[in-house]
């Protein structure tokens, strides 16, 4: 607590470019209840991503791109991953995903398969 008013709070890394500083009337205590939310779908994997917060050892390698679309002005592929099935294919931003090292080979193979 800074003061009677505002509340200093420790932010994960993902939330840096927030102001850590709340007023209280923002802020409310969280009563968690796991059974809630055992009913929602787990979040799908995203792309390879190399950081020291990775630490789970899973490794999701682009097998294929499948369709390319565009929503809000950014081309999105959907990629079909290596070794999971296809109810796992996710709709994936370019920027998100176009550092692989294959990625010239997906674009090439993509384009081949749409003519």
């Amino acid at each position: 607590m800074l003061n009677k008013n505002v509340a200093k709070l420790k932010l994960p890394k993902s939330m840096g470019r927030l102001h850590n500083s709340f007023n209280v009337d923002m802020l409310r205590h969280v009563v968690e209840s796991p059974a809630e939310f055992l009913s929602r779908p787990l979040p799908k994997v995203s792309p390879v991503h190399f950081s020291p917060d990775n630490d789970d050892g899973d490794l999701h390698v682009i097998e294929r791109l499948i369709k390319q679309r565009t929503r809000r002005r950014k081309r999105q592929y959907l990629v079909h991953w290596q070794d999971l099935p296809d109810t796992e294919d996710t709709w994936e931003n370019e920027a998100h995903i176009r550092h692989v090292v294959h990625w010239k080979h997906l674009l090439k193979e993509l384009r081949a398969r749409r003519r």
